[in-house]
C-alpha cells in the first residue's frame, strides 16, 4: 500500500470515532434554562409615591417576573423547588446584604417554551434611609440602588426515551432600580451564554469540516 494511502486509512481510522462521538455528544448534550428578572419593582424607592415623602410608613415589598426558558429544541426540562434569594448591595459595607427569600414550587417545561413566575416578597434589613437618601441626591446619571436575585435550583431534561440525572442550576442577575422605583436593565450574562453557544457551534462545525476535509 503506497504511503499516501496508507496515511489517509490511519487518519480516516482514528478520524471517524471522533466525529461519530462528536455528533453523538451534540445530539445529547442540554443547554441549561436562561433565567431573567423583569418588572423589578421597589415601591419604596418611588419619589413620586406618598410613601417615599412619608418618612414613618415604608413600603417594604418588591415585586419581579422571574423568565425561565428552555432553548432545548429536543428536550424539557423537569424544576425542582426553586430558591429564590433577594440581596441589596449596600456601598457603605461593599458588599450585597440578604434582604429576603421565596421557593417557587417544581414544574415540567416543555420544548422551546418559556415560564413566567410573578413574585411579591416582603424584605428585612434594608438600609431603606441610605436608599432613599441615594434615590433623592438628584444625580440622574447613577442607578440609585442596586439589588440582585439568586437563582438556586436541580433541574433533570427529559427526552424521548429517558431522563437525565439532576443537574444542579445556580445563576444571579442583577439588578438596576432608578428614581421611579423601576428597574433599569437586566443582567448581561444572557447575551455572554447567546455568544457562547454561537462560538461553540462555529467550532464544531469547523472541526467537523476539517475532519470530512481530511478524508476525502
Amino acid at each position: 500500500m503506497p504511503s499516501k494511502e496508507r496515511c489517509q486509512c490511519y487518519l480516516g481510522l482514528f478520524l471517524t470515532p471522533c466525529i461519530i462521538g462528536l455528533v453523538v455528544w451534540l445530539t445529547i448534550r442540554s443547554s441549561p434554562p436562561d433565567f431573567s428578572i423583569h418588572k423589578f419593582t421597589v415601591p419604596a424607592l418611588n419619589q413620586t409615591s406618598l410613601d417615599f415623602k412619608n418618612s414613618t410608613t415604608i413600603n417594604a415589598t418588591i415585586s419581579f417576573e422571574a423568565k425561565l426558558k428552555n432553548e432545548n429544541k429536543e428536550k424539557g426540562i423537569y424544576y425542582d423547588t426553586l430558591n429564590l434569594a433577594l440581596y441589596y448591595y449596600y456601598e457603605k459595607n461593599l458588599s450585597f446584604l440578604p434582604i429576603g427569600n421565596l421557593s417557587l414550587p417544581p414544574f415540567y417545561q416543555g420544548r422551546e417554551k418559556t415560564a413566567t413566575r410573578s413574585n411579591n416578597t416582603q424584605t428585612h434589613g434594608v438600609p431603606w434611609d441610605y436608599a432613599r437618601m441615594k434615590a433623592s441626591d438628584g444625580n440622574k446619571s447613577k442607578a440609585p440602588a442596586l439589588f440582585r436575585v439568586n437563582l438556586e435550583t436541580k433541574v433533570r431534561y427529559k427526552s424521548l426515551l429517558w431522563k437525565s440525572k439532576r443537574h444542579k442550576i445556580s445563576e444571579s442577575v442583577n439588578i438596576t432600580v432608578d428614581d421611579q422605583g423601576k428597574s433599569c436593565a437586566n443582567s448581561l450574562h444572557f447575551k455572554y451564554l447567546l455568544l457562547s453557544n454561537q462560538v461553540t457551534s462555529t467550532v464544531v462545525g469547523m472541526v467537523l469540516s476539517s475532519g470530512i476535509l481530511l478524508l476525502l
